[in-house]
């Protein structure tokens, strides 16, 4: 009987501790599990840019182009006003600018960031060199400088894109040697990076022996809900994440991955290599990738636009007529506004219906 009751404690006893390890199991977080998905990149229309504002006598030298209801913005190379703004109502005419400098209306050497909210949609650029973010306030009614409303930005790594939520800033950290991006809690003050797939990782460290930022340098698109697209140039794949920064989705446009083929160590700029996702932007409801396919200075080459939803579904392709290496979407998805270089070396501004 003793032998009995002992035998069905300690029956009862592994029951139990096989209930409790099951249950720690059930509500442990799961690992998190990604999909990869291969696009074809076959079009399925072609469109036409329109010139929107044609390159002027004063060879403006745009590098970067933002949109919003009433205005374009595009930042210079050039010239000493770093940043001319254009009306979307008139011709379009110059109504404002900011020159060079380390005024408080100054900008020394900035990066564009445009927040997609729902409401109160702002134009913002991290002033780099002055570790500022700076707000544009104020547009002139008629032709002078534009104010901005400047914030100081936290420690945290110098970046080539810079998004931000109420609880985190996102942003590519461009010393990151396998980084895709990194975390900024605003309430713990803490970074945290967030890498690439394993099988990104791999190619990158079989092409130079390690990850360099270089290679995997792209752009970084934020949606306050839907998460965050992560775009590189030296590669066809596109990642979505969540705002956890837990990978959810790879697209890879194209039959295979694809990267520089030559000796990487000896390459670093990839001139002669092809380039692919050159520039993203997007609404709520759509995200825009500036498609290539082929090396930077190749004559007789035109981008295409890949269309996406935030879900990373696929909704069109369209070939366009011209090589773009910039491209900015009104906050209506109307249009896209894209940078073209002339045959002068100046900048073009022009615009698709979409």
């Amino acid at each position: 009987m003793i032998f009995f009751d002992h035998l069905l404690m300690k029956t009862n006893l592994f029951i139990v501790c096989s209930f409790i390890y099951l249950l720690m199991y059930a509500c442990s977080p799961a690992k998190q599990t990604y999909e990869v998905c291969f696009v074809a990149d076959n079009t399925t229309d072609s469109v036409t840019w329109e010139l929107f504002l044609s390159e002027s006598r004063t060879l403006n030298v745009f590098y970067n182009i933002c949109v919003d209801d009433s205005f374009l913005y595009c930042l210079d190379f050039h010239n000493d006003s770093i940043l001319k703004v254009y009306s979307l109502a008139f011709a379009p005419s110059i109504v404002g600018y900011a020159m060079q400098g380390q005024g408080p209306d100054d900008l020394i050497f900035p990066l564009f960031t445009r927040e997609i909210v729902q409401e109160n949609q702002s134009v913002k650029m991290v002033d780099v060199n002055a570790w500022r973010m700076k707000e544009i306030k104020t547009v002139p009614a008629v032709f002078g400088r534009v104010s901005f409303r400047g914030t100081a930005l936290p420690i945290i790594p110098m970046m080539e894109d810079y998004a931000e939520t109420d609880s985190c800033i996102y942003g590519t950290d461009i010393d990151a040697k396998n980084g895709a991006f990194f975390m900024y809690d605003k309430t713990e003050c803490k970074v945290t990076n967030i890498g690439f797939s394993k099988e990104i990782n791999e190619l990158a460290q079989g092409y130079f022996g390690e990850s360099v930022p270089f290679l995997l340098s792209g752009h970084l698109l934020l949606h306050p809900e839907a998460g965050l697209c992560r775009t590189m140039k030296n590669a066809n794949s596109l990642l979505f994440y969540n705002l956890r920064g837990e990978l959810l989705k790879e697209i890879v446009i194209g039959k295979e991955r694809k990267w520089p083929k030559g000796d990487g160590k000896a390459c670093l700029d990839f001139s002669d290599e092809e380039k692919y996702i050159l520039s993203v932007t997007g609404t709520e409801n759509i995200l825009c990738v500036l498609y290539h396919g082929y090396p930077l200075r190749a004559l007789g080459q035109c981008s295409k636009i890949l269309m996406f939803d935030w879900d990373g579904n696929l909704v069109k392709i369209v070939q366009t007529d011209r090589d773009v290496s910039r491209i900015a979407i009104s906050p209506d998805g109307k249009y896209l506004y894209g940078l073209a270089e002339t045959e002068e070396g100046g900048t073009d501004v022009v615009r698709l219906n979409i």
